[in-house]
């Protein structure tokens, strides 16, 4: 798993590449840690393009999960994109596509 990071006028894009699993889960929550700091009112909002994920498991939603419950008291925003409507397979099966938002423009 592979995280890029791109700033674009106040949003840094996050991009995960190839698979999150119980494997990679932990590699993913420490490349995270420091925009979730910089995510705050006030600071950067992290939009998380999903579209070059091959699969993420129940474990890479949870980092997911618990990245929006640290920020959201700070005032921070965090959105994720997936490609064209799709929720990843995961999501579907864990009950929480409903928090997957789709940002296409």
């Amino acid at each position: 798993m592979e995280l890029r990071a791109e700033r674009r006028a106040g949003t840094v894009i996050l991009q995960p590449v190839g698979r999150i699993d119980h494997h990679t889960a932990d590699g993913f929550n420490e490349a995270l840690l420091p925009h979730l700091e910089a995510c705050k009112a006030g600071g950067d909002r992290l939009l998380f393009v999903l579209s070059a994920l091959e699969y993420i498991s129940s474990a890479g939603l949870r980092v997911l999960m618990i990245a929006t419950k640290r920020t959201k008291p700070a005032g921070g925003e965090i959105a994720l994109a997936t490609s064209r409507g799709s929720k990843p397979l995961a999501a579907r099966h864990s009950g929480q596509s409903r928090r997957v938002q789709d940002w296409w423009r």
